[in-house]
């Protein structure tokens, strides 16, 4: 187990993914100059993820570490994820500049959710560019 956080043994965690951060692309794509920050950037990958169990360490081209393991931590469903959590109300900007409404229906990852507007359609759109609706 290795984490860059302080873990409650009062909190039931539960294992949201089995082996992130050890794809080919990801471990390419890793740019953490020592462990603590590679550790945080796959912790960091899933919503909910608290720490890492099952972990290997990578040494990437001599000069870069990447982590991978079975990320721990508390479901979203239960406690959401930068303030927003499935099922809410939101709001945001299409590309011609028109608002649209919908809901989240699934967190994809840290930036970004699935959101289903009021037709239908799915879009995923980044947290930053959502706001909060009251319907």
């Amino acid at each position: 187990m290795i984490s860059t956080r302080n873990i409650s043994t009062d909190f039931n965690y539960q294992q949201l993914t089995a082996y992130s951060g050890g794809s080919n692309r990801q471990l390419k794509k890793s740019k953490s100059t020592n462990i603590q920050d590679a550790v945080t950037q796959t912790v960091k990958s899933v919503p909910g993820g608290e720490f890492l169990m099952n972990v290997k360490i990578y040494l990437v081209n001599n000069q870069f570490y990447a982590v991978e393991g079975d990320v721990w931590g508390h479901s979203i469903e239960s406690g959401g994820y930068q303030g927003y959590k499935i099922g809410d109300p939101i709001m945001w900007k299409d590309s011609f500049s028109n608002y649209k409404k919908g809901k989240i229906i699934a967190i994809k990852d840290t930036e970004k959710c699935v959101v289903e507007d009021e037709s239908g359609r799915k879009y995923t759109i980044k947290f930053d560019d959502l706001m909060r609706s009251t319907e």
